[in-house]
């Protein structure tokens, strides 16, 4: 009848392979620093690995060569376990790695060699010489790996050439001697080979990481100095849109005090048009008013006189000839007040100015003073769309005008007519609404004693006159207007 292990058992067995699981690891890990790169952990695992496989294995060998009657070979054995459990304890305490790879590779030196001259168990250790290139080359570098396999094979074939002749060392034939030498030194040179290749490869990527991390250094600093540069342009950014945000408030204040500021200035202006309306209405108003009463006096003496002298023909003919003139005069006054309101129709047909003005010129030449010198400049006879009698009447009123300023002194009358281009920037001049184009100018000029700006800016003001009473009605300019 067989024992099945029981539950507790098999907890044991597991709770016992976890504490030696644990402890292996534990010594292979020993010596490991903080600062140490995956190469310098590979390097301690493996001289832990070959120490802890050392200690191992030497003691029962030397156990085995102390049965064996070879008590050389046993205390040499248990002396070379010893030596690597002390290296093993070394590096655990200290993690210097450097000086437990030296007297670790030392010591399997010593051994090797040792193995090599004793010959260990039926001749076999030479074979442990074929490892140390490797170990060497591994865990103290190619050119120092390569010095350490050199004096190892060195001690060797010295040992090989004396040949002692002793019962505690082994003699080997020239045969093996011919194949091991060449056979060690082919796994030297590949062992060093493989070693400085990766060595080689190692620098190079070292050098790639080296500039790789550089790069990384330099570009994490442009990004540190973008993200400044972003913060200072965000910070900008705000400073400006708050200082936009003021201004657009301030612009905001400043035109709804500036609408408010117009719109009481519209206000002002209309009560201003308003006034000089009420003003230019009662002006008006006075002077039609005078006027009438002038022609309605005429009529009403002439009309008393006729009436007197009924019995008389001749004489109450004269008078009620005078009424005639008197009612024309008043018909004339009314015609100019429609035309001055617009209640006339005027009627627009093609006219030749240049003939128009020479008919009023030589009309003129008749009426004013022989002191007053008439010129004229006429450059066009270019027709225009107008009412021929409005034509005669500004041509008539404007050089009257011009006349009554130099009627005391005399001088000189300049009459012209010419052709003018009005461009896009001209027809937006002040109190010029027209359209851009060729027009037909007639100009005026005198020679009298001109007029201030107060004056010039009422001259088209109805029944505005600076003239004394019974010289004008004050019509005149504002039909030209």
């Amino acid at each position: 009848m067989t024992n099945k292990p029981t539950y507790e058992g098999l907890k044991k067995m597991d709770k016992t392979g976890k504490f030696l699981s644990f402890m292996v690891k534990d010594i292979i890990t020993s010596g490991f620093g903080e600062n140490h790169n995956i190469k310098t952990t590979h390097k301690i695992i493996l001289l832990n690995v070959i120490s802890l496989t050392g200690v191992i294995f030497m003691v029962p060998m030397g156990i085995v060569a102390f049965v064996q009657k070879n008590f050389a070979l046993g205390l040499f054995d248990h002396f070379t376990a010893f030596i690597l459990l002390l290296n093993l304890l070394y590096l655990r305490k200290t993690e210097n790695y450097q000086f437990a790879c030296i007297f670790g590779i030392s010591m399997a030196g010593i051994l090797y060699f040792f193995l090599l001259a004793t010959g260990g168990v039926n001749n076999t250790a030479h074979l442990w010489y074929y490892t140390y290139p490797l170990f060497a080359s591994f865990l103290l570098g190619s050119n120092k790996g390569a010095m350490a396999t050199t004096i190892l094979l060195l001690l060797a074939i010295i040992f090989f050439a004396l040949n002692y002749d002793s019962p505690y060392l082994t003699h080997y034939s020239k045969d093996f001697i011919i194949r091991f030498i060449p056979s060690f030194i082919v796994v030297f040179i590949y062992s060093y080979a493989f070693e400085y290749f990766r060595e080689q490869a190692e620098e190079k990527l070292i050098s790639k990481n080296t500039e790789l991390n550089k790069t990384i250094i330099d570009l994490n600093k442009i990004e540190t100095d973008l993200r400044k540069t972003q913060e200072e342009l965000e910070k900008r950014v705000q400073e400006r849109t708050s200082e936009l945000s003021k201004a657009n408030k301030d612009l905001t204040n400043e035109i709804k005090v500036r609408e408010h500021t117009e719109k009481k200035q519209r206000g002002l202006e209309t009560q201003l048009a308003h006034s000089q309306k009420m003003e230019a209405l009662g002006t008006l108003a006075g002077g039609i008013a005078h006027d009438f009463n002038n022609i309605l006096s005429g009529i009403f003496g002439y009309s008393h006189l006729a009436e007197m002298h009924i019995n008389e023909p001749e004489k109450a003919k004269k008078y009620m000839g005078q009424l005639s003139k008197g009612t024309k005069r008043a018909s004339n006054l009314v015609k100019q007040i429609l035309t001055f309101t617009r209640h006339v129709e005027s009627k627009t047909m093609p006219l030749s100015v240049f003939v128009l003005l020479k008919e009023a010129l030589t009309l003129l030449h008749s009426t004013i003073p022989s002191s007053i010198e008439i010129k004229k400049n006429i450059l066009s006879q270019a027709k225009i769309m107008a009412d021929p009698t409005q034509v005669h009447q500004v041509i008539m009123n404007l050089c009257t005008n011009a006349y009554h300023a130099m009627d005391d002194v005399g001088g000189v009358l300049t009459v012209g007519l010419d052709e003018v281009e009005i461009s896009e920037q001209e027809k937006n001049l002040p109190n010029v609404n027209i359209v851009s184009g060729k027009y037909l100018r007639l100009e005026v000029s005198d020679t009298g004693h001109g007029m201030d700006k107060e004056t010039m800016g009422k001259i088209f003001d109805p029944y505005f006159t600076t003239k004394e009473l019974g010289k004008g009605t004050g019509l005149g300019l504002s039909m030209v207007d």
